[in-house]
């Protein structure tokens, strides 16, 4: 019964996420299905969703998420990303390379579909080289989700870092080589057919603006998230106070040094309050609620031991879960929410680096997400663009398949 009550769980899982059921009200039905199957009694699931909710781990999770979209939705009303746009392309002096690292830029704020925010930017940044609008989707896709390997400050990444107890700089040092691919592969597949045919792309308009006061425009606005990293990174202190410090640092900008209005000022504490997105803060709750909810039952662990007995390797069980699950459900958050807690412990007990598999996972899920019909960002980029999904595949797939080529390799060198 519990093994049947871990696989209603995850197909009603993927069903309520392909349905666009918010994932946190999915992940505690999933849970509460488990928890039944389990044999767990009223007292017992209510028990789990206490002691989920209360544990260390997931009120650090809750704090990080909360600063997280309140940092982005203060630096984003007040033009802080406008700003560090305008100066990276006086930077770069070229909009091939801005268009690189724009759609990432924008990708630091946590929210559904943001895709739709940079691709403006893309369009007008690729009109300017003549990149086709099919080559502008690819672009704003691939670049914007780049950085998810390494993006300390991305929810996804701080849930997996706390799912199996690691510490982010870790997942850094493991994923690092797989943006550098993506970047480059993406600029090979994605920019340079066309840009060798259209020649120099650098703007005339921008020869003359001033790299020093661009520099120092980048730098001061760019200054809070800046901080932030050099806390968290180079003196450990802990992510959500390293987060809090930066918000404050933007904040004295805002007041003091960038001329608001005494009626802006006072509605700071209300957008700090509107910036906090309370759904995905509630989704990791939920995430943690059911990773709870799989320690009361030893059912997968047992069709998993069966599997392994009859000569299926587990890093074969582990990836085809993540491709799969990450490309039916088209949500990453989930597929690592559903396979941490399965997966990882089965490893460690076996003996097994349980890095390596949360590596395969990670990256596979990611990359099946990434390329999921279902997955928002995709939908709303090509709808913008006016462009067909498989356009736009025949385009970037082989970006994505010389990341998922360097994350095996990676994998396979790390060992089972």
């Amino acid at each position: 019964m519990e093994l049947f009550g871990i696989l209603a769980a995850f197909a009603g899982l993927m069903i309520m996420i392909s349905r666009r059921v918010p994932l946190s009200l999915a992940m505690l039905v999933a849970s509460l299905v488990v928890l039944i199957f389990a044999g767990v009694g009223p007292q017992g699931i209510f028990n789990v969703i206490v002691d989920a909710v209360t544990h260390r781990d997931t009120i650090d999770l809750m704090t990080i998420v909360a600063s997280i979209t309140v940092m982005s939705h203060i630096l984003q009303k007040f033009g802080y990303f406008d700003k560090m746009v305008e100066s990276l392309r006086v930077l770069l002096r070229s909009d091939g390379l801005t268009l690189m690292f724009i759609p990432g830029l924008v990708g630091c704020m946590p929210m559904t579909g943001g895709a739709i925010v940079s691709a403006p930017m893309v369009w007008g940044l690729g009109k300017e080289i003549q990149l086709s609008p099919e080559r502008q989707s690819a672009a704003n896709i691939i670049f914007r989700h780049s950085w998810y390997f390494v993006f300390p400050f991305l929810p996804t990444y701080i849930m997996a870092a706390r799912l199996v107890d690691i510490e982010i700089y870790e997942m850094i040092a493991m994923f690092w080589p797989l943006t550098v691919v993506m970047m480059v592969a993406g600029y090979y597949f994605i920019l340079h057919p066309e840009l060798k045919q259209v020649g120099s792309h650098s703007r005339p308009s921008l020869k003359g603006t001033s790299t020093t006061r661009s520099l120092y425009t980048f730098a001061r606005y760019a200054f809070p998230l800046i901080l932030g990293l050099a806390l968290y990174m180079g003196f450990r202190v802990h992510l959500a106070l390293a987060l809090m410090i930066g918000l404050a640092v933007a904040l004295v900008q805002i007041l003091f040094l960038n001329g608001v209005g005494r009626s802006s000022a006072l509605e700071i504490p209300r957008t700090i309050w509107q910036g906090i997105d309370f759904a995905l803060v509630g989704t990791m709750a939920a995430i943690m609620i059911f990773r709870g909810a799989v320690d009361q039952t030893t059912a997968f662990n047992q069709m998993m031991n069966t599997m392994m007995d009859a000569g299926i390797p587990l890093y074969l069980v582990a990836g085809a879960l993540a491709i799969i699950v990450g490309y039916i459900s088209a949500s990453h958050a989930s597929t690592i929410a559903v396979l941490f807690p399965l997966i990882i412990p089965i490893a460690r007990a076996s003996g097994a680096d349980h890095y390596t598999y949360v590596m395969l996972i990670y990256a596979f899920a990611f990359l099946s997400y990434l390329i999921s019909p279902l997955h928002l960002c995709q939908i709303l980029t090509n709808h913008y663009f006016r462009v067909s999904l498989g356009k736009v595949y025949r385009i970037y797939l082989p970006a994505i398949g010389a990341v998922a080529v360097t994350t095996a390799i990676l994998v396979a060198l790390r060992g089972f």
